[in-house]
């Protein structure tokens, strides 16, 4: 599958039913990702894909809360980590990673050219790193994640997991701005 497109749509002016104006943070948002679907029929990989939209409504405050909590500003999130273990990493995994990165449309027993791994790991080294807090839970397999996703509600195993994100120092200020913008669309104040 290939993302084309993750947008989200901040509304304003938005009512209650009674006609009073809602917040800016009440204000609707409408997450539209945008993908490309290959198509498989039995065993074969068509080479068509199928357009695919994936959208979620929620509330300004919940889109800022999910934008302000990804991997990439929480403490626990390491990219050197990551650039270490490469060896160690499993060449059909990293190749998925790999495949993955390169938008390709087969993940799974995917072979790629010298000139295909060169292109993608420098795409790797800048999203992918280690989650030291889950990888201290789910020893002895480390977790890799991507710098937009966020904490998962429970462990591989399925056992509930507690938030385990913390920011950076520099959270609070990334945070004060990507609210900053969200509230400003929602009052209208910039398109």
């Amino acid at each position: 599958m290939k993302n084309l497109r993750d947008t989200f749509q901040v509304g304003y002016g938005a009512r209650e039913e009674d006609g009073t104006k809602l917040e800016p943070e009440q204000q609707p948002v409408r997450r539209v990702i945008e993908s490309e679907a290959s198509v498989t029929v039995g065993e074969a990989v068509l080479p068509q894909t199928i357009p695919l939209m994936v959208t979620a409504e929620m509330e300004a405050r919940e889109a800022e809360a999910l934008l302000s909590s990804q991997c990439q500003f929480c403490v626990h999130w390491r990219q050197d980590e990551f650039r270490k273990d490469r060896g160690g990493i499993a060449r059909i995994d990293l190749d998925r990673m790999r495949a993955q990165a390169l938008d390709c449309a087969e993940i799974e027993n995917v072979s790629l050219s010298d000139e295909q791994i060169a292109t993608a790991d420098p795409i790797l080294d800048a999203v992918i790193g280690k989650c030291m807090a889950l990888s201290s839970l789910c020893t002895p397999e480390p977790i890799y994640t991507h710098c937009e996703a966020g904490c998962p509600s429970s462990l591989p195993n399925g056992i509930p997991l507690e938030n385990l994100f913390r920011p950076i120092p520099d959270a609070k200020r990334i945070k004060s701005a990507v609210r900053d913008r969200m509230m400003r669309r929602a009052q209208g104040r910039i398109a």
